[in-house]
């Protein structure tokens, strides 16, 4: 399987959605090829223009046969990443304090963009 995560260094929601991969175990699985594709790249424009990909985080998941088993963009929830990996590895049960980590990552991420944005007000 490979997963393509379309994104960028300076991107706060790619790197937030790279924290969550890390703590789910998804860059270190041995079943899943990662892919990071810098999507602001000149070297790597190409793979963002073949999987037809023009906002980022964006992420594609692959099956073995490079059927798309999963299209998204942007941030979601972490029961979906949950599932994602559980879908794979039916035998393996994830730790609730992981999904709790991921959780708490993605509140502090909300709460600092409402934060900023009343702050403009």
């Amino acid at each position: 399987m490979k997963l393509y995560f379309f994104g960028s260094d300076e991107c706060e929601t790619c790197q937030l959605m790279l924290a969550i991969f890390d703590t789910v175990g998804i860059l270190e699985n041995n079943h899943i090829e990662f892919i990071f594709v810098d999507a602001f790249s000149d070297d790597q424009q190409y793979i963002c223009d073949e999987h037809e990909v023009d906002e980022i985080p964006h992420i594609k998941l692959f099956d073995d046969e490079d059927e798309i088993l999963f299209d998204r963009i942007g941030v979601f929830n972490p029961a979906v990443i949950k599932e994602i990996l559980l879908s794979f590895h039916e035998e393996e049960e994830m730790e609730a304090e992981v999904i709790d980590e991921v959780e708490d990552k993605l509140e502090e991420y909300y709460d600092i963009r409402h934060f900023r944005s009343n702050k403009e007000e």
